[in-house]
């Protein structure tokens, strides 16, 4: 017997992988998997796989993984027509979407619009603009300079010149007045970006 006729005759033999809907009852980030129950027979189905995954190693993890909504409708199937080895398929309602790669990149968009990136590096718009400011150094930079600034303004002000005197014309006290304060002080606030952070 040929190989295609053997594969065509085991095809047979096992059926069609079924196919089911089921409502999602939880849902496990770590280890990838759902509990599920079957909307036609209310089964319950534990680790529900939500992407293939063929060993426990750190490469079964990588790709791309929506996680659906708890309450929300999957399509399940059976893997290699193994009906205690499922996986979904399909689902109505998406909470967030994972990315992990080899090379390091992790992401998570979640449903409520947060947007969370752990690399090594990200680089936004080519990079042309350099990095993202670290805020906290450079609010203390600022705010140094600003009372530098504000203190030679003070002595400014408040530095008086003896008397002088020439003649009956022109005698007292001079005084000038320095460029106005920098105030209040700068606050990180100020200067954040508070839509992307770091």
């Amino acid at each position: 017997m040929t190989q295609t006729l053997k594969a065509a005759v085991k095809k047979i033999a096992q059926g069609d992988n079924p196919t089911d809907r089921a409502i999602v009852l939880s849902v496990d980030k770590n280890q990838l998997t759902c509990v599920v129950q079957t909307v036609a027979d209310e089964l319950e189905l534990d680790d529900v796989k939500l992407k293939p995954v063929f060993n426990d190693s750190d490469l079964s993890k990588m790709g791309l993984i929506l996680f659906p909504a708890v309450g929300s409708y999957v399509i399940i199937s059976e893997v290699d027509g193994d009906n205690t080895d499922m996986i979904v398929i399909s689902c109505s309602e998406i909470e967030s979407i994972g990315l992990d790669t080899a090379t390091a990149l992790k992401l998570l968009i979640s449903g409520d619009g947060k947007l969370s990136l752990n690399t090594v590096l990200t680089t936004f718009n080519d990079g042309k603009n350099g990095g993202i400011p670290l805020l906290k150094p450079l609010t203390d930079i600022l705010n140094k300079l600003q009372k530098k600034v504000n203190d030679l303004s003070d002595a400014f002000d408040s530095h008086i010149h003896s008397g002088v005197s020439a003649g009956t014309a022109l005698s007292g006290i001079p005084t000038s007045k320095a460029p106005a304060r920098i105030d209040p002080l700068i606050k990180t606030d100020d200067i954040e970006n508070k839509n992307i952070v770091q």
